[in-house]
């Protein structure tokens, strides 16, 4: 995902420069030292099952009435070790789902979630968005910090867009620690 350019006729070496999606992220969020950004390195979310399901319509991730377990059927917030899928199986609905603060291994969202504080994935899981997210104002999402010794340049945790991402607010949003963006969505 980078351009290349001969320098010079002295052979100067090539220069590297982001191409234009990298260049529009960078407008858009700031990427900090250790957060990858490129292409999807393959189907991440392929073995992903969804632990608990959104079955709400009110839009408030914090509501165990919005949630329901996939093999018990209990009520209850997806926690660290879920995979959570957000999808009412409707592609015209409305549902926009606003998260505070969320710490899960995977999330699948295939709506409109909008993020208000932040969301934590844990364990070299994934954020699969398919839907609309939205960073609201100072918003973030972050991998885990790498543990010793640290994790291997092909582990880190991943936010896959395939869909579209945006940002509201005059606030900095952004991707934080050792959380990589695949992209081949849009971005706003």
């Amino acid at each position: 995902m980078v351009a290349r350019r001969r320098m010079g006729r002295d052979g100067g070496g090539v220069q590297r420069r982001p191409n234009r999606r990298v260049r529009a992220l960078a407008a858009l969020l700031i990427v900090v030292p250790g957060v990858a950004v490129g292409a999807p390195a393959g189907p991440a979310n392929a073995a992903v099952t969804c632990s608990i399901n959104w079955i709400g319509t009110d839009g408030d991730w914090d509501d165990a009435a919005n949630w329901e377990d996939a093999t018990t059927s209990v009520n209850r917030v997806p926690d660290a070790s879920d995979s959570a899928c957000i999808d009412d199986g409707d592609a015209g609905s409305e549902l926009v789902v606003t998260v505070t603060y969320a710490s899960i291994l995977h999330l699948i969202n295939a709506e409109h979630l909008m993020l208000a504080g932040s969301i934590q994935i844990t364990d070299t899981g994934t954020l699969t968005n398919t839907g609309t997210f939205t960073f609201i104002d100072s918003a973030y999402a972050s991998g885990t910090y790498p543990s010793a010794p640290p994790e291997t340049p092909d582990t880190p945790e991943r936010f896959i867009n395939t869909g579209t991402l945006t940002k509201t607010g005059p606030h900095t949003a952004g991707l934080y620690n050792d959380l990589r963006l695949d992209n081949t969505g849009t971005i706003h």
